[in-house]
């Protein structure tokens, strides 16, 4: 392993060093608190795509989770507990204390057990209204109820899917496909320009693959999220320039979608601002979608052999 302990290479080489580097005791209530709130949210946008980007969809992914989660456990009680049960109550537990919050990407090896469990839990719903539609009025009048709150998450459900699959998603492949266009011309530009010097870039192993040149990433770190310190989250987008420097980096590549994993939009937002203002990294390359920033004082001098070897172990 790596013994260098600056958080580049940490992230680049030693995940359990990240965890630890990020999940303190301290933090690990708040860590698991949140990440059980991501658990229920994506479980529930396996189901129904983007479910919780609004607060009522949240309340509702929380719910729909509940649901499947009950499913689940009625199943295993019916059936007893297979080996992918077992994966499950393991791979949640490790999820619910990771230094990232889980989605519906880090669910989706569940998905066919929380199918099974949806189904599970929605049979024993049927039975349970088909005996409230035998016990007279008062009964039924609840049964119509459940029945009507079901069809409607049903049908926002379907149009939610419907209108993802032939609308959402084309335009994020769309906005994907633009981008890369540009970073296409970027790298050509790159290649033709400017001097053998390691680059940062957000997205570096396609930055290595299109231009073959050595490229590091600045780590969003996650614990400030936990801790909601906005000003934490920003703080490394504010010493680019040592960061530049510390890591032997000559060259800065950023794109229209950059961070897109890490930020929410207010965040990206302020950090292009933030990269906007600072003086010491110089234009030398833009377009609509990308640009290309040099170091204008005290140019690092380049270091392939670090930088190559993070690229290559990501």
């Amino acid at each position: 392993m790596s013994h260098v302990r600056d958080l580049v290479s940490v992230y680049y080489t030693d995940y359990l060093g990240y965890q630890i580097l990020n999940v303190t005791w301290r933090d690990l209530p708040v860590v698991i608190w949140k990440n059980l709130d991501g658990v229920f949210a994506g479980i529930a946008e396996l189901l129904i795509f983007d479910l919780a980007k609004t607060p009522l969809g949240m309340h509702l992914s929380r719910l729909l989770a509940v649901v499947v989660i009950a499913g689940t456990v009625r199943l295993a009680r019916l059936r007893g507990m297979t080996v992918y049960h077992w994966f499950a109550v393991m791979y949640t537990g490790i999820l619910l204390v990771w230094h990232f919050p889980p989605n519906n990407r880090f669910l989706l090896p569940l998905f066919s057990l929380l199918l099974a469990g949806l189904y599970t839990e929605a049979a024993n719903l049927a039975g349970v209204i088909r005996s409230a539609w035998a016990g007279g009025l008062p009964n039924r009048v609840v049964a119509v109820a459940i029945m009507t709150g079901m069809a409607i998450i049903a049908v926002f459900g379907v149009a939610s899917n419907v209108r993802a699959t032939f609308r959402g998603i084309p335009g994020i492949i769309n906005q994907h496909r633009e981008v890369l266009a540009s970073n296409r011309a970027a790298f050509a530009w790159i290649g033709q320009h400017t001097h053998a010097g390691n680059f940062y870039a957000y997205d570096d192993p396609v930055f290595y693959l299109y231009t073959g040149r050595h490229a590091a990433s600045l780590p969003v770190a996650p614990q400030p999220f936990y801790r909601e310190d906005r000003e934490a989250i920003l703080r490394p987008f504010r010493a680019m320039r040592e960061f530049a420097s510390e890591q032997n980096i000559a060259y800065l590549l950023f794109t229209a979608a950059d961070f897109h994993r890490d930020l929410p939009d207010a965040e990206r937002s302020e950090v292009r601002r933030i990269l906007a203002g600072d003086g010491s990294l110089r234009p030398v390359y833009r377009s609509a979608l990308s640009s290309v920033f040099a170091i204008t004082c005290e140019r690092a001098i380049p270091d392939t052999k670090r930088v190559e070897f993070r690229t290559q172990a990501r």
